[in-house]
């Protein structure tokens, strides 16, 4: 006879191999297991739990133990195979509790309650305890409980009912200052529901929420993987392109810039562009002026230049650092930012690749100029390098 460690092999291998471990409701029919040969994996589910309490359970409630191999079935509803048995979660889903709310408020506190009875740690366990497991009717009765909670709690002016909930929750203050709202029975909202502080509060989660992950080049692979078979065909696009020309007339386009422009939105995004171009975290993308093609290295490992002669020049002098000096200069009344070609950390040396036609343009004086003051105040020199003098500089 089959033991059931083979048993238990069996059926994980079956559930692993067609459902990927992601039960359905075609699962709890004989002819799911027959079609495929393995009707004996049905015969196993039905004896494997034989006098035991998990006899007369559901597929999905054996399953989870069978996969987990553990027979402790703790004082706790099942959710499913996924979720197992709920714990820990405070949010609790009932119908209707209204009756509960009426009862604690017209709850009559005995003020000279011994609040030795319980330490703060206790009493919480207990009303979490009740509140995961759903026992309204058991918290409304438990005197001894709502009299300390509602005495601990007796300096805010709030109803009983309040009171309980606010113990529940640690934060309970807006970021405004008021007392956050209570949204659903037993819980509360993140915000007191003004619309400026859920706005507030979801502009901070965004800012702090860690998207690095999305950056890494397996992430960015699987997503253009998942998304290389979908394109749109001809018709599609010109049904699509019609729609736009429809949405997006010249006079919606120029009113939607001029709005922009008066809001100062423009201004703001060219700023914050600016900040990150000048701390290094930015580089603004471009191909060869000429050639339109994009440059790159074995070499010195870097996949854009701006032009053949700085790849070829890097590549003969690896040690200098490309694109690493920024420099804030202005230019016919606007800000701007001068990115140096080549910075040589060792000698303290900017360079500067640059065609002799364009040595003496206006813009380029003005570069010049910044670079100028900013090499005297930090004790540096520079170079201009021009097609005159670039086979001596790389040799």
């Amino acid at each position: 006879m089959i033991d059931k460690c083979e048993m238990r092999d069996e059926i994980i291998n079956f559930f692993t191999k067609y459902c990927k471990n992601k039960l359905n409701k075609n699962m709890y029919h004989e002819g799911f297991y027959t079609k495929r040969n393995s009707k004996e994996v049905y015969n196993y589910l039905q004896i494997y739990f034989g006098g035991t309490i998990l006899e007369h359970k559901c597929l999905a409630q054996k399953y989870y133990h069978i996969f987990w191999d553990n027979m402790d079935i703790p004082n706790k509803p099942f959710i499913n195979f996924k979720k197992g048995y709920r714990t820990g979660r405070l949010k609790t889903t009932c119908k209707n509790v209204k009756w509960l709310e009426k009862s604690i408020n017209d709850f009559q506190i005995n003020e000279d309650f011994d609040l030795n009875v319980f330490s703060e740690i206790e009493a919480r366990v207990k009303l979490y305890t009740y509140l995961q497991e759903i026992k309204y009717r058991q918290l409304s009765n438990d005197h001894s409980l709502l009299n300390w909670v509602l005495n601990f709690k007796k300096d805010l002016k709030l109803s009983n009912y309040e009171k309980i909930i606010f113990f529940c929750h640690d934060n309970i203050i807006c970021v405004c200052g008021k007392l956050k709202k209570i949204d659903k029975p037993l819980n509360i909202n993140n915000t007191c529901g003004n619309e400026k502080c859920i706005s507030s509060t979801i502009s901070n989660y965004a800012k702090n929420r860690d998207l690095s992950y999305l950056r890494e080049e397996e992430i960015i692979k699987k997503a253009q993987k998942a998304r290389s078979w979908y394109k749109h065909s001809e018709k599609t696009k010109k049904l699509i392109s019609l729609s736009n020309k429809k949405t997006w007339t010249p006079e919606r386009i120029k009113e939607r810039t001029e709005k922009f422009i008066e809001d100062g939105i423009y201004k703001k995004a060219s700023e914050s562009i600016k900040k990150k171009i000048l701390s290094g975290e930015y580089t603004p993308k471009t191909m060869n002026r000429l050639t339109h093609k994009k440059l790159s290295s074995e070499i010195t490992k870097i996949k854009t230049y701006r032009s053949f002669w700085e790849l070829e020049y890097h590549e003969k002098n690896t040690n200098l650092k490309y694109e690493f000096l920024r420099i804030g200069y202005e230019f016919e009344g606007e800000e701007k930012i001068y990115i140096v070609d080549f910075w040589d950390d060792i000698n303290r040396i900017a360079i500067e690749i640059k065609p002799e036609s364009m040595k003496d343009s206006p813009k380029n004086l003005a570069k010049l100029d910044s670079l100028k003051r900013w090499c005297i105040k930090n004790d540096a020199t520079y170079k201009i390098i021009t097609e005159k003098d670039f086979c001596f500089y790389v040799k």
